[in-house]
């Protein structure tokens, strides 16, 4: 009986320690640059406009919420981390995480952000 509880006991252990499946991309993000065929912004053309006062940031909580100020204007969005999507009113756009960079897809342009320290 003993040797049953310890066991157990081990093994709810080890299920309270295991790590969530789901990335963690909370943080705060600059963006850098803007990619489109049309009308993209370089990442010297943003550093330009922070050095001027004009940042681009999204804060993502680990709550699933986030928040995009862009030039001082606020926009509350939700994300989900397993369909990697943000939403806000009624608009849902994909996004992806790579080599450090945040890539939010719209219809024509994709922002990309860093992660600030």
């Amino acid at each position: 009986m003993k040797r049953l509880l310890s066991i157990l006991l081990c093994l709810s252990l080890v299920s309270c320690t295991g790590k969530s499946d789901i990335p963690d991309y909370s943080g705060r993000y600059e963006l850098v640059r803007i990619e489109s065929a049309t009308d993209p912004i370089s990442e010297e053309e943003m550093k330009e406009m922070r050095e001027l006062g004009y940042d681009v940031i999204l804060e993502i909580c680990q709550d699933g919420t986030c928040t995009l100020d862009s030039f001082g204007k606020v926009l509350s969005m939700t994300y989900d981390a397993r369909k990697m999507t943000m939403s806000s009113g009624g608009q849902t756009s994909q996004f992806r995480y790579e080599d450090g960079l945040l890539f939010i897809e719209e219809s024509d342009q994709t922002l990309v952000f860093a992660k600030s320290e």
